[in-house]
């Protein structure tokens, strides 16, 4: 993966989640614009959806919208969203 952010050239755009100690690895990123069409984009996604029953990989993008998106195996992943109000 991180191979790929450098390829993409936005290895400074994500932080590795070194709060959880478990068998996967997890990044975040925010204030990112998404887009399908954008090169960047397109290598991570295609990086992502490339995966396995061996090595599942999966992304999930939220918008300014609150729209998401999910690419490569999340439900097998148990990844998910959720939406939480507060004030």
């Amino acid at each position: 993966m991180l191979s790929k952010f450098k390829e993409a050239d936005i290895d400074d755009s994500f932080k590795k989640d070194v709060s959880i100690d478990d068998e996967y690895v997890r990044y975040f990123g925010s204030w990112l614009k998404w887009y399908d069409s954008y090169k960047d984009v397109t290598i991570i996604n295609d990086f992502i959806n490339d995966s396995t029953d061996e090595h599942p990989r999966g992304l999930i993008a939220v918008g300014e919208d609150s729209a998401t998106m999910h690419y490569g195996q999340t439900t097998e992943l148990d990844m998910f969203e959720i939406t939480n109000i507060e004030w």
